[in-house]
């Protein structure tokens, strides 16, 4: 759970009280600290227990009592940035679309009831787009029949159609370094105004094992009057065919089984690279989670044979 100290400083915490396990989200903020709803216990930024009340506020419980875990966490671009890790933080570098201001952006997040490496295995596929979303303004054009060409780069890796450019979703940037986030763009119809393709990026965050929050920021690069009605377009009649288009992804992995379920039954063809890429980028962080808990080794492979 995230909430603002005294100072105005964002703090980001888990949701769980050491005392008795409530919800610390639905307590507030007294005097610059977080007090739980349901006995008024006191912590800190930093999740020390200052007061126990029951006790007469500090004492040597609360000086021996802390949220099991705090983040490190910042606020950029209208987004807050969390370290959701055990190292040291890595620094904070923003894809470039953030503080260039060429750019026009609207934020945009959405809820999908899916485990998040299903919502990203979605973002990765590129040739999903002219079958689910056949019926958008965006995405409806192209051909159908085409191969998907994968090549790596130091950050992550990049997809591309091989007979297919600019004309749907026909590319994608993939980075899976200390921030995660997936780059794409979008050609628009004329009816969308004037200005290059729509770029979005996309970032995941899990809520649980079967929620994710999905968050899309749009970005064009127009100036001038381009800008101001392709803020007008966008706000008026654009925004509303996009969310149909995330709608169409919502239905669809909401329907998914789940992850461990869909591997051992699925059957991949070439069209399928990205997704088996991913998984083989992720694996590595994946084991070391795995050893460091003494979990046992995956059930299924992330490597699998593709079909033609």
């Amino acid at each position: 759970m995230a909430w603002r100290d005294g100072d105005g400083a964002v703090r980001l915490m888990a949701d769980l009280c050491p005392h008795r396990g409530a919800r610390l989200s639905v307590g507030d903020v007294v005097g610059g600290q977080l007090r739980c709803a349901y006995h008024h216990w006191r912590f800190d930024g930093e999740g020390q227990c200052t007061s126990v009340p029951s006790q007469g506020g500090a004492c040597s419980l609360a000086a021996r009592t802390r949220v099991s875990v705090s983040y490190p966490v910042r606020e950029a671009a209208g987004y807050l940035w969390a370290w959701i890790g055990e190292s040291e933080p890595a620094p904070l570098k923003l894809p470039a679309e953030f503080t260039d201001q060429r750019y026009a952006t609207f934020p945009e997040t959405v809820e999908w009831g899916a485990n998040w490496l299903l919502a990203l295995e979605n973002l990765v596929d590129l040739m999903h787009a002219p079958f689910l979303h056949a019926r958008s303004i965006t995405l409806n054009e192209g051909i159908t029949n085409d191969r998907v060409v994968v090549d790596d780069h130091d950050d992550g890796f990049e997809v591309r159609r091989r007979d297919q450019t600019g004309t749907n979703f026909d590319w994608i940037d993939i980075h899976t370094g200390a921030l995660s986030f997936v780059r794409l763009d979008i050609p628009l119809p004329p009816s969308a105004g004037p200005g290059p393709p729509l770029r979005i990026l996309g970032f995941l965050t899990p809520r649980d094992n079967a929620a994710t929050l999905v968050h899309f920021p749009r970005f064009r690069a127009v100036s001038g009057r381009e800008r101001r009605i392709w803020r007008t377009l966008y706000r008026l009649r654009l925004r509303g065919t996009h969310l149909h288009v995330l709608n169409q992804d919502k239905e669809m992995l909401e329907g998914l089984r789940t992850v461990e379920e869909a591997r051992r039954d699925e059957h991949l063809a070439q069209a399928d690279r990205p997704v088996v890429h991913l998984r083989r980028a992720l694996e590595p962080a994946f084991d070391k989670q795995r050893r460091r808990f003494g979990l046992d080794q995956p059930p299924h492979p992330a490597a699998v044979a593709l079909a033609d």
